[in-house]
């Protein structure tokens, strides 16, 4: 008996781990959802800053 509970737990440790089972998928694709709004927010305001830039130093000009 003792011998099949170490087969048993040995196995378990040797296999290779199921994410699935520690973190659920739902949680990590809102996660992702998340990050790529904020990465999306974050570029966005870095252009805009950047074309600012560029017409405050004369390197960019406006037609109107």
């Amino acid at each position: 008996m003792p011998g099949k509970l170490l087969n048993a737990l040995e196995a378990k440790i040797e296999g290779e781990p199921d994410p699935a089972r520690y973190m659920p998928g739902a949680a990590v694709q809102s996660m992702l959802a998340g990050r790529m709004e904020e990465r999306l927010a974050l570029s966005e305001e870095r252009a805009e800053e950047k074309a600012s830039r560029a017409f405050k130093d004369g390197f960019l000009w406006s037609r109107q």
